[in-house]
């Protein structure tokens, strides 16, 4: 992939950033987190070859906080949604990809309502595109950024 393949790819992300909060969601229907995540992955790998690919990022935090936070500590989808474990470990991944350090009190709460309520077992069926996700509580975020 050359340099302006990316800068391209960047400046599409950026683009489609925003929608009232810094994030993404779908054809214009809202934002949420589970798009939010890969966009924000995106901007911040692409800061390694083209310097302030991910200066957008900043308001991540916000976002999360502001439109996806439902005050039990863990995360949801979009607003209105519980709380899930699929979205809270997406949330401090994004957090973590925000620069907010880890001990930051946002991040440890989220990382409580992972270890609260977190049981495999209790998992919805997933769709066959979802078969990866989150299939080992110790693996939690590490499968989640796998899965895509």
């Amino acid at each position: 992939m050359c340099s302006s393949d990316l800068s391209n790819g960047v400046v599409a992300l950026q683009r489609g950033q925003g929608m009232g909060n810094q994030a993404w969601g779908y054809n214009g229907q809202g934002t949420d987190l589970s798009a939010s995540q890969f966009g924000i992955a995106g901007l911040v790998a692409s800061e390694n070859v083209i310097e302030g690919a991910s200066a957008s990022v900043a308001g991540i935090p916000q976002f999360l906080m502001g439109n996806t936070t439902v005050g039990d500590g863990g995360l949801e989808y979009n607003p209105g949604n519980p709380s899930s474990h699929a979205m809270t470990a997406a949330g401090v991944w994004s957090y973590r990809l925000s620069q907010v350090p880890a001990g930051d009190p946002r991040v440890q709460a989220a990382l409580q309502w992972i270890r609260t309520n977190y049981v495999y077992e209790r998992l919805p069926p997933r769709s066959e595109e979802h078969t990866s996700e989150l299939q080992s509580p110790c693996n939690l975020v590490c499968r989640l950024l796998l899965e895509k």
